[in-house]
């Protein structure tokens, strides 16, 4: 198995140790060769730019925390033929998710990207069962300096597309007060998203054929990034990645969250 060397773009995200400590222990696999701009003591080269990683590193991840600046952050890697992870929100532009996506295809490198709470047990449960109405919601503040809204709002909306499609879907606008919903019209199976204030749960409910109906929170405690580190790391590696259009289908619908 070849050791890869990694790049890092953006250290100041919890989910950046994670996969550290991951490397610690596995360096067989991979180790960190070079971060851009580090905020934290690495045992690696520190580079001034995302160009710099260029001839340096055989792959990459972007862990920065504003979405507006991950195509910028992706697209020169991705034009030198690398894999390239991008920490959610992928992008909250659908423009700048075809871009990195178009770039990919173009150089021969590959791009994903997905919120570690696609791979909670608790989303898992939901996944398979005879739903007839499923809603998603979660906190979000639209006065964070990451992209408002989108720096947690992407959350809820990859739950729900893990357990559903939703692509090329109708959407329609339904906001209550203080609260930012969007209603998805995904077949036969209505879906319901809501951005709720700061502090609020994760939470999934469904209503099931028979008039059944499952509800449960999704914690991000302590270990919740540990299976999506995992994830990275098997795509760095040349696994797949989420496929194409199901990325598109995310930066989508946060997109009309946002609105």
């Amino acid at each position: 198995m070849t050791v890869l060397h990694i790049g890092l773009v953006g250290d100041e995200s919890t989910h950046a140790l994670d996969l550290a400590s991951l490397l610690t222990r596995r360096p067989q696999e991979g180790f960190l060769a070079a971060v851009v701009r580090p905020v934290r003591e690495w045992s690696c080269e520190a580079v001034a730019t995302v160009e710099d990683l260029v001839g340096k590193v055989d792959v990459a991840v972007i862990t920065t925390r504003d979405g507006r600046d991950h195509a910028r952050q992706a697209l020169p890697l991705l034009e030198a033929g690398m894999r390239v992870f991008v920490d959610k929100p992928f992008a909250t532009r659908v423009d700048d998710a075809l871009a990195m996506l178009t770039m990919a295809q173009r150089s021969g490198g590959a791009v994903t990207s997905f919120s570690a709470l696609r791979f909670a047990p608790e989303v898992a449960q939901f996944k398979g069962l005879p739903i007839t109405a499923l809603e998603a919601s979660g906190p979000a503040d639209p006065s964070s300096p990451n992209a408002g809204l989108a720096f947690y709002g992407c959350h809820v909306v990859e739950m729900a597309l893990e357990i559903l499609p939703m692509e090329g879907a109708v959407v329609e606008r339904a906001d209550e007060p203080a609260v930012r919903v969007l209603r998805v019209a995904d077949g036969a199976v209505p879906v319901t998203l809501k951005l709720l204030e700061p502090g609020s749960p994760f939470r999934l409910e469904a209503e099931l054929e028979g008039g059944g109906r499952v509800s449960t929170d999704v914690p991000v405690g302590p270990g919740y990034f540990d299976v999506a580190a995992e994830r990275i790391l098997s795509f760095l590696q040349g696994a797949d990645g989420l496929p194409s259009h199901e990325l598109v289908a995310s930066v989508q619908l946060l997109a009309h969250l946002l609105e």
